[in-house]
């Protein structure tokens, strides 16, 4: 089901338009509530133990630039604006953890 999902996830990112959101512009796409939908299963299966983590490249690289997001982030005038950017890059670090632990079985 996961692979599934994934795969649907990605026929639709090239082929969706964002939705318009007023508070946060038009950055949220319909493929984006089926990421959401795939994150849920995979923890879900994670927490069940059907799914282990596997060892992910570059994790340690993600978290020092997640942490400059984040202070970046603290010190921001714009802060609607940066929220919305730390919440996207959030998002592509966790699909590209969920890509790596789909990919590595």
């Amino acid at each position: 089901m996961i692979i599934g999902l994934f795969l649907i996830y990605i026929i639709l990112l090239p082929i969706m338009k964002p939705i318009e959101m007023p508070v946060f512009g038009d950055k949220i796409r319909c493929s984006d509530f089926i990421f959401a939908a795939l994150f849920i299963i995979w923890l879900v299966s994670l927490l069940r133990k059907k799914t282990e983590i596997q060892k992910v490249p570059f994790l340690g690289i993600l978290c020092v630039i997640l942490t400059a997001f984040i202070l970046s982030f603290k010190n921001s005038i714009n802060f609607t604006g940066s929220l919305i950017e730390l919440a996207g890059f959030i998002y592509v670090i966790i699909l590209y953890f969920i890509i790596n632990q789909i990919c590595g079985k």
